[in-house]
């Protein structure tokens, strides 16, 4: 099936060739899911799911590709005022000769929180194939979730990673996200903050290397007032990988009082690298806030300069700063198993006071 996908909400110039990407994917299987289920949280599996229209980053064509693949929806809820204490982990894998993908539901009630790590992997090296899944979330007034994902995979596989949620009151919703690794990985977010006072934040780090793409589009969709979203994304690029970042932030009319922030910092480690950001803020209330910006390119050449002096080469300064910006995001995943993970495939020490 051909698709149209990662749309920009407003589309910038034509010549830019920015707007959207295309993909061609079908689905004909269901991943492997491994899940553990933490007290307090149910789990069924269900053939429907009354949020399956949930807009998603990806987009609509690839919606209704996953809704028409008819793969059971593996719906994970927590009941009104419920503290989950312990982490639901789910563990994708992926065969590289299938396409498939894997459909999750979070539902979460009012006053109840939660933590939830999607880990994506490879059983092999790929030499092909294609790999989904889809998350669809729904958080009732002074709801919380944390979600963290981490893809590792390895080898010329197509990985699409699509999210999309429903924001009531005073919800708080946080997403962390390490992508590292997948010859051509798709990544949506589309949050819709429909209640007051509801929160949104996202935190992502990525390493794109050897030929290797990655395409991003994240929306934050500001409804209620007073709502909160902010968008971190920091990333390498080296050899001769491409990426392309859109983020968005739009506040429609009667969002009065809403902020969003949205950054971005890319290092270059090579000359032929491709990359291209989009950081874009929609506005259509006056009484609000909003920033965006990017940092593209090298090492500052006084810190180059300085670590040259220490006798470390130029190559491994650059090597060190990566590994040092996926660190970043690691010290903030308490979970040891995930972060000897991510390691694993990084070359980074594990800490040993963790």
């Amino acid at each position: 099936m051909d698709m149209i996908i990662n749309k920009l909400p407003s589309p910038a110039w034509r010549w830019l060739k920015v707007n959207q990407s295309a993909l061609t994917a079908d689905i004909s299987s269901e991943s492997e899911i491994v899940f553990n289920r933490p007290e307090g949280v149910a789990y069924s599996e269900i053939k429907e799911s009354e949020l399956e229209n949930i807009a998603t980053g990806i987009g609509e064509e690839f919606g209704r590709l996953v809704n028409s693949s008819k793969l059971p929806v593996h719906r994970f809820s927590v009941s009104k005022d419920t503290e989950v204490a312990e982490i639901l982990r789910l563990d994708f894998s992926f065969n590289k000769a299938d396409c498939s993908a894997g459909i999750i539901e979070l539902d979460i009630a009012e006053g109840a929180s939660l933590k939830v790590i999607m880990d994506y992997s490879l059983k092999e090296e790929a030499a092909g194939g294609f790999g989904a899944v889809s998350t669809r979330v729904r958080l009732a007034d002074r709801a919380s979730l944390h979600i963290i994902q981490v893809q590792r995979m390895e080898g010329a596989f197509t990985f699409v990673n699509d999210l999309g949620s429903i924001n009531s009151e005073e919800s708080d919703f946080n997403i962390t996200k390490l992508l590292l690794g997948g010859k051509n990985t798709y990544d949506g977010i589309m949050v819709d903050l429909k209640g007051h006072d509801s929160k949104f934040l996202t935190e992502v780090g990525y390493l794109v290397k050897g030929n290797d793409s990655l395409d991003i589009n994240y929306v934050s969709r500001h409804h209620g007032v007073r709502t909160q979203s902010d968008i971190e994304v920091k990333g390498v690029l080296k050899d001769r990988a491409f990426k392309i970042f859109r983020g968005t932030i739009d506040i429609v009319q009667g969002a009065v009082n809403a902020g969003g922030r949205e950054t971005e910092e890319v290092l270059l480690i090579d000359d032929d690298v491709i990359n291209k950001s989009i950081p874009v803020i929609l506005c259509g209330e006056e009484d609000v806030e909003g920033a965006h910006g990017a940092t593209i390119g090298k090492l500052d050449e006084e810190l180059l300069l300085y670590m040259k002096s220490r006798g470390i080469p130029e190559k491994e300064i650059y090597e060190i700063m990566a590994k040092a910006r996926i660190e970043e995001l690691c010290q903030r995943i308490d979970d040891k198993l995930t972060v000897e993970r991510i390691h694993e495939l990084t070359g980074g020490a594990a800490d040993e006071d963790f």
